[in-house]
């Protein structure tokens, strides 16, 4: 039986990591903590899956405590990206495994500090990267292993994201880039690592440009020029073209669901 500990209760990690951990795969796995900054969420936790209401819940601060109680073999990282970083350098101070939701880390200087922990540590860091599962995806992987495509000598790969699924980064905590290191970094990680997957390889440079040039208080869809504004509360969101979009009919965008009240159990978090 191996044992984790949940460092972040975000969708991610209920839909991805605690739903089949509970279910599928429970017979040879066990969640034994729950971790995260916000309380609140423990019960959030807790009512979607009453399996897990024995197991200890420890807050943000009392990570280090966490590890020497719970022992866990593997802590899997699921938060806000930013705080990965925290806990995967804690657990592999304590030669503790780690499974982290990608992105693993913001910022060059906290992936090197990473990589220098994971060489002096028993423990080993293993990023998920849910879009490999996209069944697009892995044709391609299974393409190119079986040589259908012969030598692979460039590629050329273009991401577009419309402005319904787009927008949702901004009515969220992505749109600031302290807490994600801005979309090059929280989207863009995924066309990176498809790439690396695909082809087997390990890029030696990589180089972005970026800017708010379509979103933002300066935007040319915004409806008036202006920041402090939620969407909920707007008074030109009538006006506004990304509101009335994701009012329209049912949206199932798969980051932020039609349902947004489930996000006032968290406090101080607004999706819009």
């Amino acid at each position: 039986m191996k044992t984790y500990a949940i460092c972040g209760l975000s969708g991610r990690a209920f839909n991805m990591f605690i739903e089949p951990l509970v279910g599928k795969y429970g017979e040879e796995h066990r969640i034994a903590a729950l971790l995260d900054s916000d309380p609140l969420r423990e019960k959030v936790c807790k009512d979607r899956f009453p399996a897990l209401r024995p197991v200890p819940f420890f807050e943000e601060k009392a990570f280090t405590e966490m590890l020497d109680k719970i022992k866990p073999d593997a802590i899997i990282v699921a938060g806000r990206d930013d705080t990965h970083v925290r806990y995967i350098l804690g657990a592999l101070r304590a030669d503790i495994d780690v499974v982290t939701e990608k992105p693993m880390v913001t910022t060059a200087r906290d992936a090197a500090a990473v990589l220098k922990a994971e060489a002096a540590s028993k423990g080993k860091v293993t990023v998920t990267f849910n879009y490999r599962c996209n069944p697009y995806h892995r044709k391609i992987k299974e393409l190119i292993l079986e040589g259908k495509l012969g030598t692979i000598t460039s590629v050329d790969l273009n991401w577009y994201i419309d402005t319904y699924h787009g927008a949702s980064y901004f009515k969220r905590w992505n749109r600031m880039r302290a807490y994600s290191g801005g979309l090059s970094v929280h989207k863009s990680t995924h066309h990176f690592d498809l790439v690396n997957w695909w082809l087997d390889q390990t890029p030696s440079e990589v180089f972005a440009y970026g800017g708010l040039y379509y979103y933002g208080p300066g935007g040319e869809m915004n409806p008036e020029k202006g920041e402090k504004r939620y969407c909920g509360t707007c008074h030109v969101k009538k006006k506004c073209r990304y509101y009335m979009r994701w009012q329209a009919g049912d949206p199932q965008d798969d980051h932020v669901k039609t349902n947004e009240s489930q996000h006032l159990l968290y406090t101080d978090y607004r999706p819009d």
